[in-house]
């Protein structure tokens, strides 16, 4: 079961500090003075500077990659288009072809027939 505290709180008066207390935000502390509140803002504002400076390197980064991207699937569809054109150009070469070897066939048929005819077989 919890006990009451053995520590004792000292009473503070409104006009009384402890040893430990923080000094007031508008009190110079011996350690701390307004050039090193001047270093610590610098040191932000570098760090922001180079912030600002990676992010912008990175916005430029990412639109380089999309205009590459934009200008890859362009040439993409250019080239598909091209291909395509040329199937077709083919598929209808190879019917031509395929035409030429049948009318090609039927007249050797036709050949072969009338010299087995003159040979007599």
């Amino acid at each position: 079961m919890p006990t009451a505290s053995t520590h004792s709180v000292p009473h503070e008066t409104s006009d009384e500090k402890p040893d430990n207390a923080m000094p007031d935000d508008n009190l110079i502390d011996s350690g701390r003075g307004a050039s090193s509140d001047n270093k610590d803002s610098n040191e932000l504002e570098r760090a922001r500077i180079r912030l600002d400076s990676a992010l912008d390197r990175l916005d430029a980064t990412l639109d380089a990659r999309a205009q590459n991207r934009a200008e890859t699937a362009a040439a993409m569809a250019v080239e598909k288009s091209e291909k395509d054109a040329e199937i077709s150009r083919l598929r209808a070469e190879n019917r031509a072809l395929r035409e030429s070897q049948g009318q090609v066939s039927d007249r050797l048929d036709s050949a072969i027939g009338r010299l087995q005819i003159a040979l007599g077989n």
